[in-house]
């Protein structure tokens, strides 16, 4: 077992109650541990004739180990500590066949402390438990645990002869007691790590059966601080596990109950609405039916309502959709403002994402209105998400009138230099051909405070779609702070430099990137990787860098990567939605491409990114309707986008709709800037 770094465990063993003796006579204690060995080995036979007195010393030995456990003083503890193993070691010599005695030399050992010598210590004494008593629960479960923690299941590589290990003795753990928790859990875990999944599903069956633990602190230390061991966390993983294997009706069976007592469980309403999304007619009504129960008990859970509405809406069940909204609301009383006002927002978004902008932009406008005149400071936030979307589902519209309006109304609650109606100003200057004008403005916005950095990173955009690539790259550069081992002494870095290295270097990246310079956005890649510090920054350098490759032509390497970012984090949606849409240019990947989509829209439902991805490869697959419904939902978030537009016009002349694949075409034309794009729309065209 690898050594741990002192403080480090330190600090493990206050938390978990492990305390320290200090210095020990370790020799003297080793040779106690061989002495009782040896004695084993020469004692023939099985049976044996209780000894009052062993009894005697190991009670009081227990006592012992109880206060020891018990108290907060550690030199208390410590004291409690020599007088338990003192007790217990005169146990076995009274009555060297008393395997409860080695059980208790055994856990008495880790309760120390957890370091290399206890814990192999703690496995000698458990087995010389075993050698009296095969079917000793105790010390089983100590051995149980002490091969979990040898195999690694949470920090580095995996220990697979201490995983196999842990398994026999977690398996002989569930055999004396079935409905240990304890076991279960373990045995789901280690199954896991050694790729046997079946046997991984059954032991959560008997997870999500079982009679509840007692104690999880040894579960989660060795298994991850976030675990527990609640069924509920079972059935969870479980329904996850089936889903994965195609086994719907088994996996709606797992989960449709949680959700139904605990509405709240959003891990869980997750993996019911992904079942949902993929089930067929007659489970897809399984599947929402406890979700409608879910929404009807508790109105005011905003987020369930969101989700059952766009359930019915991708099912193409319209008027059931509309309904969760028109239900909900009308259980909602008018004093409670800010749900009934998630609420209209919610309808909003389904009414944009069908297309139905006018009824949109009302149902926002009801929303602002119904907070009122006085917005105190925790609606803020609120009337900016309404105003907002009332601006973007205006400028889907491209009715003037409406957009005019739409701003004023924003402008009157916000003010005219609030930062959601400043982006939404550029965006509408910019998507009417007006990008100098877009700029121009953005600048002054910044000028006169609203400087965020999505106004930054506006700025940006615009720079590069204007041609001018070398002065966006140049304001990044300026407004990156100088290394504090580079600043003259004793001068103050400038305000302006509020990017770090890595931040901008990515800007830089997606600047050329954007701007169709591959070798330049190849060479900023190297340069984000090599400033990248953390898993998460190191995959997002990952992720670009595979942008850059696909933008040179290197098609191999882009997957490749994307490939390996995967293997570390699996659920990384911008890896998983750039590897599926990368994987749509060969016909035979399609259908995989597809479900890697449908996980990353999953992830994060609202991504209009991840919504166009998964709307193009559903054109590219044939279905027409369900490919619409992901545009829709796409352009009513993110009406700026060419190629969200120009997906829309593809698909329209599909369906033979040829005014509307003109309309949206044309869109997407106003809306690129590259010479190339802007070639090949305007050949669309004729």
């Amino acid at each position: 077992m690898p050594r741990r770094n002192s403080l480090l465990l330190l600090a493990i063993f206050t938390l978990f109650g492990f305390h320290s003796v200090g210095a020990r006579q370790t020799d003297e204690w080793e040779t106690t541990i061989s002495r009782l060995e040896a004695r084993a080995t020469n004692i023939a036979g099985a049976g044996r004739v209780p000894v009052p007195e062993a009894y005697a010393k190991l009670l009081e030995g227990q006592r012992h180990t109880w206060a020891a456990k018990r108290t907060r003083s550690a030199a208390r503890a410590n004291v409690a500590i020599r007088a338990a193993r003192t007790a217990l070691v005169a146990a076995v010599d009274a009555d060297p066949r008393l395997a409860e005695g080695y059980t208790a030399l055994a856990e008495l050992e880790i309760l120390r402390r957890l370091g290399e010598t206890e814990v192999k210590n703690s496995i000698r004494l458990a087995n010389l438990a075993l050698r009296f008593d095969d079917k000793n629960f105790g010390a089983r479960r100590v051995l149980g645990r002490l091969y979990s923690l040898g195999a690694n299941l949470a920090r580095g590589q995996l220990n697979r002869d201490s995983a196999e290990l842990a398994v026999g003795e977690w398996k002989k753990v569930a055999e004396l007691d079935p409905r240990n928790t304890e076991a279960w859990a373990f045995l789901s875990v280690l199954y896991e790590k050694l790729g046997e999944q079946e046997k991984r599903i059954e032991a959560l069956r008997k997870w999500v059966s079982s009679s509840g633990a007692i104690e999880s602190q040894y579960y989660q230390f060795i298994v991850g601080v976030s675990e527990d061991l609640a069924p509920e966390r079972a059935s969870v993983r479980l329904a996850s596990d089936l889903m994965t294997l195609g086994r719907i009706n088994e996996a709606l069976d797992v989960i449709a109950p949680v959700v139904s007592d605990q509405p709240n469980n959003s891990v869980a309403v997750n993996i019911l609405r992904d079942l949902a999304e993929r089930a067929d007619e007659k489970q897809f009504e399984k599947a929402a039916e406890p979700l409608a129960q879910a929404v009807a008990t508790d109105p005011a859970n905003v987020e369930l309502a969101n989700t059952l509405a766009r359930l019915y809406k991708r099912r193409g069940m319209a008027e059931r959709a509309e309904s969760v909204f028109s239900r909900a609301l009308v259980q909602i009383s008018r004093g409670e403002k800010q749900v009934r006002t998630r609420l209209l927002i919610g309808r909003g978004d389904l009414l944009a994402s069908s297309g139905k902008y006018s009824d949109s932009i009302s149902a926002y406008l009801e929303a602002l209105e119904g907070l009122g005149g006085n917005v105190g400071p925790g609606d803020q936030e609120l009337v900016r998400e309404a105003a907002r979307k009332m601006l973007l589902t205006a400028r889907v519209k491209g009715d003037a009138s409406r957009i005019a309006n739409a701003f004023d109304n924003a402008s009157k609650i916000l003010g005219s230099d609030d930062v959601s109606v400043v982006l939404e100003r550029a965006a509408h200057l910019r998507e009417t051909g007006k990008r100098i004008e877009a700029l121009a403005f953005i600048r002054a916005a910044g000028t006169r405070g609203t400087r965020t950095f999505e106004v930054f990173r506006t700025e940006i955009n615009l720079l590069v779609e204007t041609g001018k690539i070398q002065e966006a790259v140049a304001l990044i550069e300026s407004s990156t702070r100088t290394e504090l081992s580079a600043a003259p002494s004793g001068q103050a870095v400038s305000n302006t430099q509020f990017l770090d290295r890595f931040t901008a270097a990515l800007l830089t990246t997606g600047a050329y990137i954007s701007a169709k310079m591959g070798p330049q956005a190849l060479a900023s890649a190297e340069e984000v990787a090599s400033l990248a510090r953390g898993n998460e920054r190191r995959q997002l350098a990952a992720i670009t860098k595979a942008t850059a490759l696909k933008l040179t032509g290197d098609r191999k390497a882009a997957l490749d990567v994307l490939r390996a970012v995967l293997s570390e984090s699996s659920s990384n949606p911008i890896a998983l939605n750039n590897l599926g849409y990368y994987l749509l240019d060969d016909e035979r990947s399609q259908d995989e491409a597809i479900a890697l989509i449908r996980r990353a829209v999953s992830i994060d439902p609202r991504n209009p990114s991840y919504l166009d991805s998964l709307g193009k490869a559903l054109l590219l697959k044939g279905d027409l309707q369900a490919a619409e419904g992901f545009l829709l939902e796409a352009v009513a978030i993110e009406p700026g986008s060419a190629a969200i537009w120009e997906h829309l016009g593809e698909l329209y002349r599909r369906k033979g709709q040829l005014v509307e694949a003109k309309a949206a075409t044309s869109r997407a034309l106003q809306l690129a800037w590259h010479e190339d794009d802007k070639k090949r729309l305007a050949s669309l065209l004729k």
